[in-house]
């Protein structure tokens, strides 16, 4: 396959990410009864989109997702993007440890969550981040 052939699917795919993101942000949105499990749903798919992953994975750790992420973009093993994030200092900022936190900033940024950065930062899985969403959206 050629270089161009290959951007074609890669913008392909991260369209279709971005657009399945945002539809599962305006469904939290949209919903008039926020229950845990509707936002758990939602805030799943739009993780899962965002990251290009299959419904079918199981992790719900974001970091642990986010080497997901990338070992599957990168065709690598998820095990060697740790190791390689750990022999390469930057101030102890990751590979996972920065798409975990853009990603934070994204839900954030759409579904209009308040700023609370230690609150925020101290979330580490899909079930907690459900909670503060319904914390901050109750109507």
């Amino acid at each position: 396959m050629d270089a161009d052939k290959r951007k074609q699917i890669v913008a392909k795919l991260l369209s279709a990410a971005k657009n399945g993101a945002e539809e599962e942000a305006n469904a939290i949105l949209n919903e008039s009864e926020l229950s845990y499990n509707f936002v758990y749903e939602h805030i799943r798919g739009y993780i899962f989109k965002k990251y290009v992953l299959s419904p079918d994975e199981t992790e719900e750790d974001l970091k642990a997702l986010a080497r997901i992420s990338l070992a599957k973009m990168m065709k690598i093993d998820p095990d060697v993007i740790r190791e390689l994030d750990m022999a390469t200092p930057c101030d102890k900022a990751t590979s996972e440890s920065t798409k975990t936190a853009l990603l934070l900033y994204a839900i954030q940024r759409d579904l209009g969550l308040p700023s609370n950065p230690k609150e925020y930062a101290a979330v580490e899985n899909i079930p907690e981040l459900a909670r503060y969403i319904i914390k901050y959206l109750k109507k």
